[in-house]
């Protein structure tokens, strides 16, 4: 896709996407906003989410590489694609592109890596 991507790109053109994280084990609930009863309820449903998950994540390779394939079962088990920015990095580097920005899912909220549920990112081709 990345090469794809660099081919049909003018030179300092610019090619954003999402991809979702290989190293996300969970859910982190979004509590801005919410009031008192909304922030239980939305903390234990992240965390019934997150019980469910992350057995499932991390035994996946995808996990352990940081890029991979794995089934997403809220799609009907569908395989998605996943990767780290660093394994994302190195496969844009191998097709000739650059990465000029990696913005988190949660941006501008502050939230851990093993939470993140995609990363947003801005590739150039130099």
């Amino acid at each position: 896709c990345l090469l794809e991507v660099k081919r049909v790109l003018r030179s300092g053109g610019r090619f954003i996407f999402s991809s979702h994280n290989a190293r996300a084990i969970g859910i982190w609930p979004v509590l801005t906003g919410a009031s008192p009863l909304q922030t239980i309820w939305r903390i234990l449903r992240a965390t019934g989410r997150t019980l469910s998950m992350a057995p499932r994540v991390l035994m996946s390779r995808a996990f352990r590489e940081g890029v991979g394939y794995i089934v997403d079962p809220t799609h009907g088990g569908l395989d998605t694609f996943v990767s780290t920015p660093q394994s994302l990095a190195r496969e844009a580097e191998t097709a000739g592109l650059s990465v000029a920005e990696t913005i988190d899912g949660h941006y501008p909220a502050r939230i851990p890596e093993l939470f993140q549920p995609w990363y947003y990112y801005v590739l150039v081709k130099s």
